[in-house]
Protein backbone atom coordinates (compact mmCIF):
# COMPACT_ATOMS: atom_id res chain seq x y z
CA UNK A 1 0.00 0.00 0.00
CA UNK A 2 2.76 2.60 1.05
CA UNK A 3 4.57 1.82 -2.82
CA UNK A 4 1.48 2.88 -4.40
CA UNK A 5 0.60 5.78 -2.21
CA UNK A 6 4.27 6.79 -3.05
CA UNK A 7 3.62 6.27 -6.68
CA UNK A 8 0.40 8.69 -6.72
CA UNK A 9 2.19 11.31 -5.23
CA UNK A 10 4.55 11.29 -8.03
CA UNK A 11 1.64 11.09 -10.42
CA UNK A 12 1.90 7.61 -11.58
CA UNK A 13 -2.04 6.84 -11.32
CA UNK A 14 -1.41 3.48 -13.57
CA UNK A 15 1.38 2.24 -11.41
CA UNK A 16 -0.68 3.31 -7.61
CA UNK A 17 -3.59 1.49 -9.33
CA UNK A 18 -1.50 -1.71 -10.13
CA UNK A 19 0.64 -2.01 -6.76
CA UNK A 20 -2.73 -1.36 -4.65
CA UNK A 21 -4.38 -3.72 -5.97
CA UNK A 22 -1.68 -6.37 -5.71
CA UNK A 23 -1.55 -5.60 -2.15
CA UNK A 24 -5.61 -5.91 -2.02
CA UNK A 25 -5.07 -9.24 -3.20
CA UNK A 26 -2.66 -10.19 -0.72
CA UNK A 27 -4.21 -8.94 2.08
CA UNK A 28 -7.00 -11.38 2.52
CA UNK A 29 -8.79 -11.55 5.66
CA UNK A 30 -6.18 -9.27 7.32
CA UNK A 31 -9.10 -5.82 8.12
CA UNK A 32 -6.58 -3.26 8.49
CA UNK A 33 -4.45 -4.00 5.28
CA UNK A 34 -7.83 -4.62 3.39
CA UNK A 35 -8.99 -1.16 4.37
CA UNK A 36 -5.44 0.56 3.87
CA UNK A 37 -5.64 -1.02 -0.08
CA UNK A 38 -8.98 0.35 -0.59
CA UNK A 39 -8.54 3.62 1.09
CA UNK A 40 -5.69 3.71 -1.38
CA UNK A 41 -7.56 2.60 -4.82
CA UNK A 42 -9.99 5.29 -3.83
CA UNK A 43 -7.87 8.08 -3.94
CA UNK A 44 -6.65 6.67 -7.49
CA UNK A 45 -10.69 6.65 -8.40
CA UNK A 46 -10.58 10.08 -7.32
CA UNK A 47 -7.63 11.38 -9.67
CA UNK A 48 -9.04 9.47 -12.14
CA UNK A 49 -12.39 11.54 -11.25
CA UNK A 50 -14.54 8.01 -10.43
CA UNK A 51 -16.18 9.25 -7.84
CA UNK A 52 -18.54 6.72 -7.39
CA UNK A 53 -16.12 4.04 -7.57
CA UNK A 54 -14.29 5.94 -4.56
CA UNK A 55 -17.06 6.42 -2.88
CA UNK A 56 -17.74 2.18 -2.99
CA UNK A 57 -14.33 1.71 -1.93
CA UNK A 58 -14.09 4.25 0.76
CA UNK A 59 -17.02 3.43 2.56
CA UNK A 60 -15.77 -0.24 2.33
CA UNK A 61 -12.67 0.32 3.93
CA UNK A 62 -14.00 2.53 6.25
CA UNK A 63 -16.70 -0.39 7.18
CA UNK A 64 -13.26 -2.80 7.61
CA UNK A 65 -11.46 -0.45 9.76
CA UNK A 66 -14.06 0.06 12.31
CA UNK A 67 -14.39 -3.61 12.31
CA UNK A 68 -11.37 -4.39 13.15
CA UNK A 69 -10.86 -1.98 15.82
CA UNK A 70 -8.50 0.82 13.57
CA UNK A 71 -9.75 4.23 14.70
CA UNK A 72 -7.32 5.91 12.78
CA UNK A 73 -8.05 4.53 9.52
CA UNK A 74 -11.14 4.64 10.30
CA UNK A 75 -11.04 7.96 10.55
CA UNK A 76 -8.84 8.32 7.45
CA UNK A 77 -11.36 6.82 5.23
CA UNK A 78 -14.70 8.78 6.68
CA UNK A 79 -12.83 12.04 6.50
CA UNK A 80 -11.59 11.18 2.92
CA UNK A 81 -15.66 10.23 2.45
CA UNK A 82 -16.27 13.75 3.39
CA UNK A 83 -14.02 15.38 0.74
CA UNK A 84 -16.21 13.09 -1.66
CA UNK A 85 -19.20 14.78 -0.58
CA UNK A 86 -18.01 18.16 -0.44
CA UNK A 87 -16.35 17.73 -4.06
CA UNK A 88 -20.17 16.69 -5.42
CA UNK A 89 -21.67 19.49 -3.48
CA UNK A 90 -23.49 17.25 -1.32
CA UNK A 91 -22.74 19.43 2.15
CA UNK A 92 -25.07 17.91 4.83
CA UNK A 93 -23.39 14.52 3.75
CA UNK A 94 -20.25 16.31 3.88
CA UNK A 95 -20.84 17.59 7.01
CA UNK A 96 -21.65 13.90 8.69
CA UNK A 97 -18.72 12.54 7.76
CA UNK A 98 -16.80 15.63 8.73
CA UNK A 99 -18.11 15.35 11.85
CA UNK A 100 -17.57 11.70 12.34
CA UNK A 101 -14.00 11.79 11.31
CA UNK A 102 -13.34 14.39 14.06
CA UNK A 103 -15.34 12.93 16.72
CA UNK A 104 -12.98 9.57 16.11
CA UNK A 105 -9.66 11.60 15.83
CA UNK A 106 -10.70 13.73 18.66
CA UNK A 107 -11.40 10.54 21.03
CA UNK A 108 -7.57 9.25 20.09
CA UNK A 109 -5.78 12.51 20.73
CA UNK A 110 -4.93 12.28 17.12
CA UNK A 111 -4.41 16.60 16.89
CA UNK A 112 -3.00 17.22 13.95
CA UNK A 113 -6.32 15.29 12.26
CA UNK A 114 -8.08 17.54 14.32
CA UNK A 115 -6.73 20.01 12.73
CA UNK A 116 -7.08 18.65 9.05
CA UNK A 117 -11.36 18.18 10.23
CA UNK A 118 -11.46 21.10 11.49
CA UNK A 119 -10.40 22.88 8.04
CA UNK A 120 -12.09 20.48 6.11
CA UNK A 121 -15.35 21.94 7.95
CA UNK A 122 -14.59 25.71 7.32
CA UNK A 123 -14.10 24.81 3.70
CA UNK A 124 -17.78 23.51 4.01
CA UNK A 125 -19.01 26.34 5.68
CA UNK A 126 -17.38 28.40 2.84
CA UNK A 127 -18.94 26.71 0.69
CA UNK A 128 -22.60 26.48 2.50
CA UNK A 129 -21.83 30.75 2.26
CA UNK A 130 -21.87 30.80 6.24
CA UNK A 131 -18.56 32.95 6.83
CA UNK A 132 -18.55 32.91 10.87
CA UNK A 133 -18.87 29.48 11.16
CA UNK A 134 -16.29 28.78 8.59
CA UNK A 135 -14.20 31.33 10.48
CA UNK A 136 -14.32 29.84 14.23
CA UNK A 137 -13.66 26.40 12.18
CA UNK A 138 -10.39 27.56 10.63
CA UNK A 139 -9.45 29.49 13.44
CA UNK A 140 -9.34 26.62 16.01
CA UNK A 141 -7.58 24.40 12.93
CA UNK A 142 -4.58 27.10 12.56
CA UNK A 143 -4.32 27.35 16.77
CA UNK A 144 -3.80 23.57 16.63
CA UNK A 145 -1.84 23.33 13.64
CA UNK A 146 0.20 26.15 15.23
CA UNK A 147 0.44 24.06 18.58
CA UNK A 148 1.74 20.89 17.11
CA UNK A 149 4.11 22.71 14.19
CA UNK A 150 2.34 21.44 11.35
CA UNK A 151 3.21 24.09 9.04
CA UNK A 152 1.15 22.56 5.83
CA UNK A 153 -1.74 23.29 8.13
CA UNK A 154 -1.08 26.48 9.46
CA UNK A 155 -0.38 27.78 5.66
CA UNK A 156 -3.91 26.58 4.34
CA UNK A 157 -5.81 28.06 7.25
CA UNK A 158 -4.18 31.27 6.93
CA UNK A 159 -5.26 31.02 3.37
CA UNK A 160 -8.73 30.44 3.94
CA UNK A 161 -8.58 33.28 6.81
CA UNK A 162 -7.59 35.76 4.02
CA UNK A 163 -9.99 34.58 1.99
CA UNK A 164 -12.95 35.16 4.25
CA UNK A 165 -11.41 38.66 5.19
CA UNK A 166 -11.48 40.03 1.15
CA UNK A 167 -14.95 38.66 0.77
CA UNK A 168 -16.06 40.35 3.79
CA UNK A 169 -13.94 43.94 2.85
CA UNK A 170 -12.56 44.19 -0.08
CA UNK A 171 -9.22 44.81 0.02
CA UNK A 172 -8.59 43.13 3.51
CA UNK A 173 -7.00 39.69 2.62
CA UNK A 174 -6.69 39.97 -1.83
CA UNK A 175 -2.74 40.70 -1.42
CA UNK A 176 -1.92 37.76 1.67
CA UNK A 177 -4.14 35.40 -1.42
CA UNK A 178 -1.97 35.90 -3.81
CA UNK A 179 1.34 36.18 -1.87
CA UNK A 180 -0.11 32.26 -0.24
CA UNK A 181 -0.65 31.41 -4.07
CA UNK A 182 2.82 32.49 -5.32
CA UNK A 183 5.03 30.77 -2.74
CA UNK A 184 2.44 27.36 -2.73
CA UNK A 185 3.51 27.33 -6.67
CA UNK A 186 7.18 27.99 -5.77
CA UNK A 187 6.95 25.32 -2.70
CA UNK A 188 5.46 23.14 -5.67
CA UNK A 189 2.70 22.56 -3.00
CA UNK A 190 0.11 21.63 -5.87
CA UNK A 191 -2.87 20.93 -4.43
CA UNK A 192 -2.48 24.27 -1.72
CA UNK A 193 -1.90 26.39 -4.49
CA UNK A 194 -5.41 25.23 -6.58
CA UNK A 195 -7.35 25.30 -3.84
CA UNK A 196 -5.74 29.45 -2.91
CA UNK A 197 -6.65 29.95 -7.13
CA UNK A 198 -9.88 29.06 -6.50
CA UNK A 199 -10.20 31.18 -3.20
CA UNK A 200 -8.83 33.85 -5.33
CA UNK A 201 -11.52 33.27 -8.80
CA UNK A 202 -14.27 33.37 -5.78
CA UNK A 203 -13.39 36.80 -4.75
CA UNK A 204 -12.91 38.26 -7.70
CA UNK A 205 -15.76 36.74 -9.17
CA UNK A 206 -17.61 38.55 -5.92
CA UNK A 207 -16.56 42.06 -6.43
CA UNK A 208 -17.69 41.50 -10.48
CA UNK A 209 -14.07 41.43 -12.19
CA UNK A 210 -14.84 38.13 -14.11
CA UNK A 211 -11.68 37.85 -16.57
CA UNK A 212 -9.82 37.67 -13.38
CA UNK A 213 -11.87 35.02 -11.78
CA UNK A 214 -11.73 33.32 -15.01
CA UNK A 215 -8.19 33.27 -15.03
CA UNK A 216 -7.89 32.19 -11.59
CA UNK A 217 -10.56 29.26 -11.90
CA UNK A 218 -7.99 28.33 -15.03
CA UNK A 219 -5.00 28.21 -12.93
CA UNK A 220 -6.69 26.27 -10.52
CA UNK A 221 -7.58 23.65 -12.85
CA UNK A 222 -3.97 23.34 -14.35
CA UNK A 223 -2.67 23.26 -10.46
CA UNK A 224 -5.36 21.20 -8.51
CA UNK A 225 -4.57 17.41 -10.62
CA UNK A 226 -4.06 15.19 -7.57
CA UNK A 227 -6.78 13.33 -4.94
CA UNK A 228 -6.75 16.57 -3.35
CA UNK A 229 -7.29 18.61 -6.00
CA UNK A 230 -10.62 16.82 -6.42
CA UNK A 231 -13.13 19.65 -4.43
CA UNK A 232 -11.37 22.57 -5.73
CA UNK A 233 -11.74 20.78 -9.43
CA UNK A 234 -15.55 20.47 -9.13
CA UNK A 235 -16.21 23.51 -7.25
CA UNK A 236 -14.26 25.66 -9.89
CA UNK A 237 -16.30 23.93 -12.87
CA UNK A 238 -19.53 24.83 -10.62
CA UNK A 239 -18.37 28.24 -10.27
CA UNK A 240 -17.79 28.67 -14.00
CA UNK A 241 -21.16 28.67 -14.81
CA UNK A 242 -21.88 31.82 -13.08
CA UNK A 243 -18.96 33.41 -14.34
CA UNK A 244 -20.22 35.90 -17.63
CA UNK A 245 -18.24 34.88 -20.48
CA UNK A 246 -16.18 37.15 -22.45
CA UNK A 247 -18.41 38.28 -24.97
CA UNK A 248 -21.28 38.82 -22.32
CA UNK A 249 -19.06 41.47 -20.38
CA UNK A 250 -20.36 43.97 -22.49
CA UNK A 251 -24.31 44.61 -23.78
CA UNK A 252 -25.31 46.89 -25.97
CA UNK A 253 -24.65 48.00 -30.11
CA UNK A 254 -20.84 48.06 -29.70
CA UNK A 255 -20.41 46.74 -26.09
CA UNK A 256 -18.05 49.96 -25.03
CA UNK A 257 -19.55 52.77 -22.34
CA UNK A 258 -22.24 49.75 -21.82
CA UNK A 259 -23.56 48.97 -17.93
CA UNK A 260 -21.85 45.22 -16.93
CA UNK A 261 -24.41 42.82 -16.40
CA UNK A 262 -25.46 42.23 -12.95
CA UNK A 263 -23.71 38.79 -11.16
CA UNK A 264 -26.13 36.20 -9.79
CA UNK A 265 -26.54 35.57 -5.84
Amino acid sequence: SELGRLALLGGAADEADALLREALSRAGEVSGLAADARLGLARVAMVRGREDEAERLLEAARQLALAGGDRILAGRATNNLGVLHLAAGRLDRARAAFEEALALREGLGYRRGVAANLHNLGELWLEAGEPARARDAFDRSARIARSIGWEPGVRANEAALACLAELREPGGGLAALETALAEAEARGDADLAGSVAWMLGRVHAAAGRDEAARSAYARGLRLASGPGGLVVRRRIERALGSVAAPEEAHQGDGGEGAEPQERPG
